[in-house]
Order: structure tokens, then sequence, then C-alpha cells
């Protein structure tokens, strides 16, 4: 199998099904088994789910940069770690934060994958608490505050996320009119 439809299947395959597969992994799997259920679990249940945000949205910005700057960076006599320090890592950082913001936005209320891989209810995620306690009809005003607050922090995340992409990428932004008028500027014909 390619790297890029490992990356991909997260978003074919339904959580459920991934979670499940991690509960079978973590408790009947011999190499897996030491990790057992519970918070260590969990976490690497999340980074292996949402570890295709990143990937993809870094790749993509890889593909745009293209390898002229790296190309430039060992003409002036950059070795690879300058060329990835100074060159490409701040290149990057616009694609790196934002998909940051997405998988915050995403595991911040996750409820399968933590629910499938908790084991008890000393560290159970507010997720999961939210779900059992309402579940039965009776969770009150309390934990109905609880659930705004994590529904408007996703909210807050995903704004000043937005906010900060825009301001780091604000001198990479040339919309299509703007390019018209710098070629036509310049005196060359767009290519079509």
């Amino acid at each position: 199998m390619s790297f890029n439809f490992i990356m991909i299947l997260s978003f074919v395959v339904p959580e459920l099904i991934f979670g499940v597969a991690m509960f079978f992994v973590f408790t009947a799997l011999p190499g897996f088994r030491s990790v057992g259920l519970g918070t260590a679990a969990e976490v690497l249940g999340l980074v292996s789910w949402n570890v295709s945000w990143p990937a993809i949205i870094v790749q993509a910005r890889l593909v745009t940069i293209g390898k002229q700057y790296e190309e430039a960076a060992a003409d002036l006599g950059a070795t690879q770690f300058q060329t990835i320090r100074r060159v490409l890592l701040p290149l990057l950082v616009p694609a790196i934060f934002a998909s940051a913001i997405l998988v915050f936005s995403g595991v911040i209320d996750d409820f399968v994958l933590v629910d499938l891989l908790s084991s008890n209810a000393t560290n159970t995620p507010m997720s999961v608490i939210i779900y059992s306690t309402q579940h039965g009809g009776n969770g009150g005003p309390a934990l109905n505050a609880l659930a705004t607050v994590m529904l408007l922090m996703s909210f807050v995340v995903a704004g000043l996320g937005y906010l900060g992409y825009r301001i780091m990428t604000r001198g990479q932004r040339v919309d299509g009119q703007q390019a018209l008028v710098a070629i036509a500027a310049a005196g060359e014909e767009p290519a079509r």
C-alpha cells in the first residue's frame, strides 16, 4: 500500500470501525497488550486517527512550495538541515498551524475512540461524561453549560486559528485579479 492510501484511509473508514479495531489491537495483539486500555491507548488511537489531517495539509503545502526554494538554498551553500530549518519550516508554519487547529477541534469532543479505549471511570474525558450523563436524561443545567462551553471553545479556537492563518499568510496570498494585473504590467501574456 502506498503512504497516500494509508493517509486517506481514516477519511474513508468510519470512526466506530476504527475504534473497534484499535480496541482489538490493544487487547488482543501480543505486541500491544502491554499498552492496555487507558490514557496511553486513547492517545495512540487519537494520534493514529488524526494523523492524516497534518499529513495531507502539509503535503499539499509542500507541493505548492515546489523545489525552487530548496535548490536556491543549495546554490547558496546551505546544508540540508539549514534548508529545512531556515527555508522550508517557515514556509510550512501556516500549514502546520492550520492542521493543529483542525486536529484540536476534532480531538476536543471526540467520543467514539475515547469511549472504546478508556479503561475505567477515573480518567474519563468530558465528552464521555457528557454523553453518559445526558444519555439517561438527567444531565441538568450544569452539564448543558459544560457542553456549551466545550462547543464554544471549539468555535473560538477555530476562529483564532483562522485569524492566525490569515495573519501568517498575509504576504503569500495573491488573488487571481492581482496576478493578472501583475502579469499585464510586466508585459507578459498570461498562460491559458
